[in-house]
């Protein structure tokens, strides 16, 4: 199994998120939309992984529960990668980094591997972008929608590649 986890975002930053894809889709000439029910923060990625291994990730996840729930907020939209991946990054939270790195922590004691490199927490809106003016330009157009909100579910997903798309199904989740 291809497996992430992520903090679940709350239905309203989903559609603050689906508004800025909007905004974004006047001036994409060709890419793949993220679509509203597979937008997240990605925390690890496990790549696959044997069900054997499932009760370590949980393992991992349970001792996230009771710590402090980050309060989220959108510092604006980026491109990544050669500008071909636009996401929405966040504002830096320390919460949310000590959530990120406990679970590593977990996960790496679990016998899985971590990468060791800076958190930069973002969610992806579209993949492969082009669009009709530079992004610079395009992003000038932008109305981010930042209301904060509270990440306080943390979700394992489970990746499945179908005929119409990617799909992530949630496996297990625990709440901070």
């Amino acid at each position: 199994m291809r497996l992430f986890i992520a903090i679940t975002l709350p239905v309203q930053a989903k559609t603050n998120l689906t508004r800025n894809i909007e905004q974004l889709s006047a001036f994409l000439t060709s890419g793949n939309i993220v679509p509203q029910d597979n937008l997240h923060i990605t925390l690890h990625f496990l790549g696959e992984t044997p069900d054997s291994k499932l009760i370590y990730i949980q393992s991992a996840m349970d001792s996230l529960k009771g710590m402090e729930k980050p309060m989220l907020g959108i510092s604006g939209i980026t491109a990544f990668r050669s500008a071909d991946l636009i996401c929405a990054r966040y504002k830096h939270n320390n919460a949310l980094i000590e959530v990120h790195k406990k679970l590593g922590d977990g996960l790496e004691q679990a016998g899985f591997f971590v990468e060791d490199r800076a958190y930069r927490p973002h969610t992806t809106l579209i993949r492969k972008a082009r669009f009709s003016l530079p992004f610079s330009e395009v992003n000038k157009n932008v109305t981010v929608y930042n209301k904060p909100f509270e990440a306080g579910c943390i979700t394992l997903y489970r990746t499945l590649f179908e005929q119409d798309g990617v799909k992530y199904v949630p496996l297990y989740s625990v709440e901070l």
